[in-house]
């Protein structure tokens, strides 16, 4: 795997965002994913309506996580909820508010095409997207 800048392990949020981020940023990216395909967690979000963000603050957001939250915090206050909204809104699949909750979902409500669309924006960027594989290890030479 000589060929790439980066190796993202784990094909959740988290890896897939890693991984498109880095991507924009010029470097060659392989993401690996141990299930048959990337984004299970994305898929059941939600009750499988995939509710992506929220109209919380940030700090709101990161003190339900207790001593983990601080880990949250920085990465909460990077990227917004606008930037969120904004991503998926110009790779064509806007959200909307549920008043009542706070929380946005795609406009279609189905967290399949959350995970369509990023897996279609992963491969638009030249991202190798490897599933079904598993890590036993990583070994620095």
């Amino acid at each position: 795997m000589n060929e790439f800048d980066l190796i993202v392990v784990g094909g959740g949020p988290g890896g897939i965002f890693t991984a498109i981020t880095a991507a924009e940023r010029g470097f060659k990216v392989a993401l690996l994913e141990k299930n048959k395909r990337i984004g299970n967690k994305i898929l059941v979000a939600g009750s499988g309506k995939c509710n992506l963000t929220h109209t919380g603050k940030p700090k709101d957001f990161s003190d339900k996580y207790g001593q983990n939250g601080k880990f949250l915090k920085e990465a909460l206050n990077k990227y917004s909820p606008e930037m969120l909204k904004m991503f998926f809104k110009e790779n064509g699949l806007p959200l909307v508010l549920v008043e009542e909750t706070g929380k946005y979902f795609p406009e279609t409500f189905s967290s399949l095409d959350v995970v369509d669309l990023l897996k279609r924006k992963m491969l638009t960027l030249g991202i190798k997207i490897i599933e079904g594989i598993k890590i036993e290890g990583i070994q620095k030479t």
